[in-house]
């Protein structure tokens, strides 16, 4: 897993060559189609759209009838270097993906792809200083969402780590959030009394060969009575 450093899915595919197939979603018209690809060379997505059609995107390109597509779901998929298909699941706002409209013979990029990006924050609640409320999520670079755990050949892989570090990286505390349904989870840690100072959140999601990046930073702790 290759990680980017930011300051501030269940498909086995036996292919992911597979260039794509022709969807005729939404207001298509007759004509030429359009090609629609994906930026990253090692990256296929899957696009299923409202009225049934499928569409597997590739650097490559796949073929699309001009007109207006409502997608309904997608997965990012990657394979490993073991050659195991690893799958990131879109789940709730899908962003701009959304909507793909197309032109006659268009050669349309959708900037899909990696990095994917987990917003990070840790916060203590001010109506009851002993918990600490930590919360995260996962979105695509086109705004879409994703359950921020993987499958790999199908199976979905562990929850992601975190770790509360001191500045210095001094682990005070580690565990794993729980199975989310969403493209966000949440984790309440009770923390020992008279913990106060700066802090450090670090996520350690299991991401296979998914290339991410984080905001997560420094927060502070008022002393807990």
């Amino acid at each position: 897993m290759k990680r980017v450093v930011c300051v501030a899915g269940v498909l086995v595919l036996a292919a992911l060559a597979v260039s794509g197939s022709l969807s005729g979603a939404g207001k298509a018209g007759p004509g030429k189609p359009a090609m629609v690809r994906v930026p990253k060379g090692d990256i296929t997505v899957e696009l299923l759209f409202e009225d049934g059609g499928r569409l597997l995107v590739t650097p490559k390109g796949a073929p699309l009838a001009a007109g207006t597509h409502w997608v309904k779901s997608l997965s990012m998929l990657k394979k490993d270097k073991e050659g195991r298909t690893w799958e990131l699941r879109g789940v709730g706002n899908l962003g701009n993906a959304q909507v793909i409209i197309v032109d006659e013979g268009q050669d349309k990029v959708l900037d899909m792809g990696t990095p994917v990006g987990f917003y990070a924050a840790a916060s203590q609640d001010q109506a009851k200083l002993e918990n600490l409320n930590i919360q995260f999520s996962l979105s695509g670079r086109y705004g879409e969402g994703y359950l921020p755990e993987t499958f790999m050949n199908g199976v979905r892989q562990s929850p992601a780590a975190f770790q509360i570090l001191t500045p210095d990286g001094k682990a005070v505390f580690s565990d794993r959030f729980p199975a989310a349904s969403g493209n966000s989870a949440s984790y309440v840690w009770k923390m020992p009394r008279g913990l106060s100072g700066k802090f450090k959140l670090e996520l350690k999601p299991n991401l296979g060969p998914f290339e991410w990046s984080t905001n997560a930073g420094e927060f502070e702790i008022k002393t807990v009575p």
